[in-house]
């Protein structure tokens, strides 16, 4: 069964949300590395550090290799090995 357009959402929703999303998690980003009070706290720096920054690069992984990742998805082998040679 594949995934239908309406279930996962169309190429261009998938891309908006994921650059809304990166582009949110990277002012949070930008704010903690040069805000005036810094991150003092330390569960702040551990929030920004295994929660925030992997988001941030998962996202923008995603937003690049988005026709690769939706092909991996739905399990088309054929045009994936195409593309790598």
């Amino acid at each position: 069964m594949t995934a239908s357009p309406t279930r996962a959402g169309s190429p261009r929703r998938v891309r908006l949300l994921l650059r809304t999303v990166h582009l949110l998690l990277a002012g949070l980003t930008g704010y903690a590395l040069y805000a005036r009070h810094g991150m003092s706290d330390a569960s702040a720096r551990d929030l920004l550090g295994f929660v925030v920054f992997p988001l941030l690069i998962v996202t923008g992984v995603a937003m690049w290799q988005q026709a690769r990742v939706r092909r991996m998805l739905r399990g088309d082998r054929s045009s994936e090995s195409a593309s790598i040679r």
